[in-house]
Order: structure tokens, then C-alpha cells, then sequence
């Protein structure tokens, strides 16, 4: 994490960080609200996370996944080669079933160079701690994106930076998150095609879906809240492709139970988190679903291995 600047005589300051604790539930039951921030949220994960200590190898990468023993189609495990991010180490593990849920890869659109002034959703407050820490200034900040993300982005804007100008620009008619905010500054229709920037300014490129214009906006900065993707295959599992089915070049065939099917008589079950929006829609990617579709998985696992047990 780039450190924070220090605080000057002049008036800047650093960007606040909102406050968060925990044995609070009955507290936010008394809001009468179901809507927590997202720093709540990050607050109540981190606190979970922390209950599995244990059991959970924090800090490791997975570097290969390969059948074992190897073959065409008796292969009965899995073994999953790590490596420690601090130590270099590797390591192996067996495992019969697998489940990968590594997040999305913040998507960046075609024509736009990341930049000090151009940069995805996801380093938001890093960036605006570095380059953006004069509070009080006239900033334009330019946010692409419809969906929650971009919704979150222009809040935070909007209650850091009293004195900015914002500008939203989406492809279709609103935002999708369900908000009975107003937003103003909002330009719909609008699909980004290019960004730059240099060390002053940032310059966004959109094109008009309505009337196939072209315009710029010149900007402090450009946040592309676009959202993230899944892509598939996924190359950790690139040694299992001659056991695991394609529903087309670029996705698996996942069943109900979030398992990639197989081809017959391979043992070893790989289940998948966040890469089933297609087949199993929208809610694949919502975070209050997690519980049942992790419920679904443990459930299928037990039953598989009740069978076998007969």
C-alpha cells in the first residue's frame, strides 16, 4: 500500500477513513436499515476470515492442479502444488474435491491506459490517498460504470470532496443498483473508447450509442468502475483439460451443483465460485448469496461421498 501523505498548514488533509467495529448487530438492527456500507461488510469478512486461521493458508498461490494418478480417465485425486508468497516455498496437497473462487480480474475497456489518472474501481481509495488529498479542492472526477460499484464510487466522491464536479457516464438509460438517490452530472447512452492521461489531467473518450457521436471529457481523474471477469479456462486447471468439459471455447460446463463436468470415470470433483453468472444467473455474483451456494456445494459433497460409502 503506497503510504499516506502527511497533513499540511495549508489546509489538506488526508481522506477520512470511515469508521468500523464489530459486536455492533444490535446497534444496526436499531437503523431500521438494511443497507450496510461496504466497509462494514470488508469489516465483517475480515472478522470471519479470522475464525479459520487454522484451517486456511492465507498468503499462498496455486500454481498448478494435475490428476492423480495421472491417465485418460482413472485418475482418483487431485494435487494442488502451492507456493508460499513470503517464503517462495512450494508445497503439495491431495484433495478428491477442489472448490476455486478466486474473484473476478478487474476488467479494464479496450482504448483505455491505465494511468496515475486513468485506474480501475478497485484502487480507489489507494488513489485518491496519493494524488487526490486536498479535500476541499474543485476536483473533476469522471466515473464509468453502472452498476453498484460506480453507485458506491460516486457516493464516496460526493461526501469526501464537497467542492468536486462528477461526472457518471453509463451505456444505458440509469444505474442498475436499486437507489432512490438522485444523481446529477449523469450521461447515459455513453460507451468509453479511449482514456489517457498525463501528469496534470486525464481525458475520456465516450461514444454516443444514441446519436454515434464522439465527445471527450477532461477530468482529474478517470475511475472505471467496469466491473470484473471471470475468465475461462482457468489456467491453474490447464493440466486437467483433457478430463473437464466445455460448454463452448470459453466456459466450462457447470453443473447445478457448481461442479464442472467431467468425462466419465474421473473421480476428483472441481466446483467453481463466480463463474456461473451464465448458467446459473445474476445472483452468482451477489455476496448475500454466498451462504446457499457454499450450502449447495457442502451438500453435494456429502451426498457424493454418502454414495460411495455404500
Amino acid at each position: 500500500m503506497t503510504p499516506r501523505r502527511s497533513s499540511r498548514s495549508t489546509g489538506r488533509r488526508s481522506p477520512r477513513r470511515a469508521r468500523s467495529g464489530r459486536d455492533r448487530l444490535a446497534k444496526f438492527i436499531n437503523l431500521r436499515t438494511f443497507y450496510p456500507t461496504r466497509v462494514e461488510f470488508n469489516d465483517y469478512y475480515a472478522w470471519a476470515a479470522q475464525q479459520f486461521d487454522k484451517q486456511v493458508r492465507w498468503g499462498t498461490d496455486v500454481l498448478e492442479v494435475t490428476a492423480v494418478p495421472p491417465g485418460e480417465h482413472d485418475a482418483e485425486l487431485l494435487r494442488v502444488v502451492l507456493r508460499d508468497q513470503a517464503t517462495g516455498e512450494t508445497d503439495s496437497v491431495l484433495t478428491r474435491n477442489l472448490l476455486i473462487a478466486p474473484g473476478g480480474t478487474p476488467y479494464v475497456p479496450e482504448g483505455a491506459g491505465l494511468g496515475e489518472r486513468v485506474f480501475h474501481a478497485s484502487e480507489t481509495r489507494e488513489r485518491l490517498e496519493r494524488s487526490f488529498d486536498d479535500l476541499s479542492a474543485p476536483y473533476h472526477f469522471n466515473v464509468v460504470g453502472s452498476g453498484q460499484t460506480s453507485a458506491d464510487v460516486f457516493m464516496h466522491l460526493r461526501r469526501s470532496y464537497p467542492n468536486a464536479r462528477i461526472t457518471t457516464n453509463i451505456r444505458g438509460f440509469a444505474m442498475r443498483p436499486e437507489d432512490d438517490t438522485h444523481f446529477v452530472t449523469l450521461h447515459r447512452f455513453t460507451e468509453l473508447v479511449g482514456a489517457r492521461s498525463d501528469a496534470e489531467r486525464a481525458v475520456a473518450t465516450y461514444f454516443h450509442l444514441d446519436s454515434g457521436e464522439t465527445s471527450e471529457v477532461d477530468a482529474d481523474a478517470v475511475i472505471l468502475a467496469t466491473g470484473y471477469r471471470y475468465p475461462m479456462p482457468i489456467p491453474a486447471l490447464a493440466g486437467l483439460d483433457q478430463y473437464l468439459r466445455m460448454e463452448t471455447p470459453e466456459r466450462y460446463a457447470i453443473r447445478r451443483d457448481y461442479a464442472i463436468e467431467s468425462v466419465e470415470g474421473f473421480g476428483p470433483r472441481i466446483f467453481l465460485q463466480g463463474f456461473a453468472e451464465a448458467t446459473h444467473g445474476f445472483s452468482e455474483v451477489l455476496l448475500s448469496l454466498m451462504p446457499m451456494r457454499a450450502a449447495d456445494i457442502v451438500q453435494s459433497i456429502a451426498e457424493n461421498a454418502s454414495v460411495e460409502s455404500r
